[in-house]
């Protein structure tokens, strides 16, 4: 019976060197040759573009579910509404530095000059604060936010989506907001009914906070690494993306197609 198998990338695909492993790829491209889909579903704002050129993926979501692309078009995209972003950014701003991400692909800073958001120092192609028009936007994360302002932002904005990382390849302070209903379950649960599939028929790898939804949601939720925030939410657990992964896969794949 077809599978839906949705793979988290920081920490579960790919570790702190971002090194995929050989086996991993040779095991999803068995996957999908035995009739599986392949979703890729991560926090990243941007396509990561070389890993789903080697993995032939049938979905890929950003933003951990706030823009979902199939077909080379976005479904079920997630915005924030401007009196929400308004809201925040009287909030966190001047103190906190954050970025926003928007439809158009572009990306505001807030401390421009002097940015400590690494992913977007990288790329090198993110612009002031200043510069926004009035995008939609979909992707809010903070830069070196302390638990006392995650108590405050969850107690002021109930209805919005918050994770944090405390991991060794993302700054353990950062934080990323989504709008409501932007999680990586409800990804995962429009793109299983989309394909005709329900909960029982997915398999959800994950290794951090914003994981949770999606290995609750799925039939089989499998944590890669040992982040404490999932423990006893997974069905299955796995040493790491190097090892305890593609083993994972390739035992699956040797009980279920002999």
């Amino acid at each position: 019976m077809k599978k839906l198998f949705a793979f988290d990338v920081d920490g579960t695909l790919i570790n702190a060197e971002r090194t995929l492993a050989p086996a991993t790829v040779q095991a999803i491209r068995q996957l999908r040759q035995n009739g599986h889909l392949i979703a890729v579903i991560t926090g990243r704002v941007y396509r990561p573009t070389e890993l789903l050129a080697e993995l032939q993926v049938d979905a890929w979501v950003t933003a951990n579910g706030s823009q979902t692309h199939l077909d080379n078009h976005v479904h079920w995209p997630q915005y924030f509404d401007h009196a929400e972003l308004d809201a925040l950014f009287q909030l966190l701003h001047p103190a906190r530095e954050f970025a926003i991400a928007a439809n158009n692909g572009k990306v505001y800073l807030s401390h421009f000059e002097h940015s400590q958001l690494e992913w977007i120092l990288v790329r090198g192609d993110g612009l002031p604060l200043a510069h926004w028009q009035s995008e939609a936007i979909f992707n809010l994360e903070i830069h070196g936010a302390p638990s006392t302002l995650r108590h405050t932002l969850e107690r002021e904005f109930p209805h919005l989506e918050l994770a944090g990382f405390p991991s060794a390849h993302i700054d353990s302070h950062f934080l990323q907001i989504t709008p409501t209903g932007a999680t990586k379950g409800r990804a995962l649960e429009r793109l299983a009914a989309h394909f005709g599939l329900t909960a029982t028929d997915c398999l959800a790898f994950g290794d951090g906070e914003n994981d949770v939804s999606m290995l609750e949601w799925a039939g089989t939720g499998v944590q890669v690494g040992d982040q404490t925030v999932l423990h006893g939410v997974a069905n299955h657990k796995v040493s790491c993306s190097q090892i305890g992964l593609p083993h994972y896969l390739n035992t699956w794949l040797e009980q279920v197609h002999p």
